[in-house]
């Protein structure tokens, strides 16, 4: 029956991930891996606001994502899979045909609490310091 649970499936809601959360808590005390752990999560984060960022510039645009696929001579079902998955790892030169496709910007700025906190000095690369890319979309940004 479709839609129907499996006998073997465990309702969401009845999952215990009280183990999980107590090994990732004792993993969180050793500071390579917290300072690891928080890398991951801020690249992947990063990466879903920059591909929903597109995914919204394409919406407002009123273009399909067949089209936008067309536009960088891309297999629409990439595309497509692209804006729909949970976690997608799209290379540099994808994000920045689709941002060109769209009439915007790739840029890359450093966040604000590391710049205030003198977290990079001149000269100096620090592997604690991460840029963000940041699809600039407002007119000032925007290609002609």
């Amino acid at each position: 029956m479709p839609g129907a649970l499996d006998e073997h499936a465990v309702a969401p809601e009845m999952l215990d991930v009280s183990l999980h959360e107590r090994r990732l808590a004792e993993r969180m005390r050793d500071p390579e891996y917290r300072q690891a752990y928080e890398r991951a999560a801020r690249e992947i984060a990063q990466t879903d606001a920059v591909v929903r960022a597109l995914d919204l510039l394409r919406a407002e645009l009123g273009l399909s994502k067949a089209e936008l696929a067309r536009r960088v001579n891309r297999n629409a079902s990439s595309v497509r899979r692209l804006f729909t998955a949970d976690q997608a790892r799209p290379e540099l030169p994808l994000i920045v045909a689709l941002a060109d496709a769209l009439g915007a910007e790739v840029r890359i700025v450093p966040r604000a609490e590391e710049a205030m906190h003198g977290g990079m000095e001149t000269g100096q690369v620090s592997g604690s310091w991460n840029s963000r890319w940041v699809l600039h979309r407002c007119g000032l940004w925007r290609k002609p």
